[in-house]
């Protein structure tokens, strides 16, 4: 008797694992685990790009430009004038960096939420047929425009490190002078 009792509700598992139905959407999972794989390659590019450099930089810039501007007690010559105006330009990018890479990791983790739950749902047969495609193209979207962004942030951080890295010798010149003499220097940059 008591095998009776062990046999029914192994027999009852067996019977309801083995009805589990195929999905009918193969075709969109591969195309959402593509979509997730693209998301974690661009966010690995990105992140190439040693984005936590970027604070330490703008940090220099705000202290040297206020070195400069407290010891430099007279009327800069235009050469001087536009090197510290285009270093302190600098800062700008620096800080819309800071605000748009939160920005975009916040929509990458939502991105890959996203993909997660539509490929579960889509694997469970949990979306109308006429549904499915509609999601399918929503999340494409999404992804191509959350690569684009990846991108843009990639270059523009390529592109800050390439200015800072050009004109901060010449700061550096310009603030080693000042520190020998805080009258005007002769020569900058």
């Amino acid at each position: 008797m008591k095998t009776k009792y062990f046999t029914s509700p192994l027999v009852i598992m067996v019977l309801v694992v083995s009805c589990k139905t195929e999905t009918r959407y193969p075709k969109e999972i591969a195309r959402l685990d593509s979509l997730y794989k693209a998301i974690e390659s661009a966010e690995a590019e990105y992140l190439k790009g040693d984005t936590t450099g970027i604070t330490a930089m703008g940090e220099n810039i705000s202290k040297n430009i206020g070195f400069v501007q407290e010891n430099y007690k007279d009327t800069m010559d235009f050469k001087t004038a536009l090197l510290v105006s285009n270093y302190h330009g600098i800062l700008k990018p620096i800080n819309q960096f800071g605000e748009k890479k939160k920005e975009i990791e916040e929509e990458s983790v939502y991105a890959k939420k996203q993909i997660k739950g539509l490929s579960h749902d889509l694997a469970n047969n949990l979306l109308a047929n006429d549904s499915a495609e509609a999601y399918m193209e929503s999340e494409e979207e999404a992804v191509i425009e959350l690569i684009k962004s990846l991108d843009i942030m990639k270059t523009g951080l390529k592109h800050i490190r390439e200015k800072y890295q050009t004109l901060n010798p010449g700061i550096d010149s310009l603030v080693n002078i000042l520190k020998q003499s805080p009258t005007k220097p002769e020569k900058a940059g």
